[in-house]
């Protein structure tokens, strides 16, 4: 593969991606690593009772519940978890996910990391959307409290983004493609420190 193959040699892109790609003008590998990020955000520690709406949150606790349930009439999956901390309890839901309610422990302590929004079934109650899951602190790197944003393609998020990105970090050697002098000639650092400070905000 290189920089110049079409949007679909990147393993995990099909019809319907590359469809949704396409309409945002990225047609190619070399156009989506040009997709940079237009803003980064943060995620800040907090006990659930600090929470506000439309924050991103690192919270340490528990789940005690998670249970899998079946939408009729959008035909979704969801599924909708009670995580708990010493101040409070905070409802988690993932769609079309179900295999979470086997991948995390009850009652076992960790970490979530996610994006608090006003629960628009009850308006005076806080919930989190496909929250991820950590059990050690020591494994939520930089990489989760410090996130690339990129502009909306429909159907098509900031995380799915990052990943792609991600894979393509590591598939290229990227000396092979900026050239030494225009890096000399903008006072520019070598272009694998480029790259993550782009992507990743390091």
């Amino acid at each position: 593969m290189t920089i110049h193959d079409p949007i679909d040699s990147i393993p995990g892109i099909g019809p319907k991606y590359k469809a949704l790609l396409n309409m945002a003008q990225i047609n190619t590998v070399r156009d989506l690593l040009l997709n940079i990020p237009y803003k980064y955000s943060t995620f800040n520690k907090k006990t659930i009772s600090e929470l506000v709406p439309d924050e991103n949150v690192v919270i340490k606790g528990k789940f005690t519940q998670i249970k899998n349930l079946y939408a009729v009439k959008s035909r979704f999956k969801i599924t909708r978890g009670v995580f708990e901390d010493e101040t409070g309890k905070l409802e988690a839901v993932w769609f079309n996910m179900p295999y979470i309610a086997n991948m995390i422990p009850l009652n076992t302590d960790g970490y979530i990391s996610a994006k608090v929004e006003i629960n628009p079934k009850s308006p005076k109650k806080l919930q989190t959307i496909n929250p991820a899951w950590f059990t050690r602190e020591s494994d939520i790197t930089e990489s989760e409290t410090i996130i690339p944003i990129y502009s909306q393609s429909q159907g098509i998020s900031s995380k799915w983004f990052s990943k792609k990105i991600e894979y393509l970090l590591q598939e290229f050697n990227f000396d092979d493609y900026i050239d030494s002098h225009f890096l000399n000639e903008h006072e520019l650092n070598e272009s694998c420190q480029i790259r993550q400070q782009i992507y990743r905000a390091l």
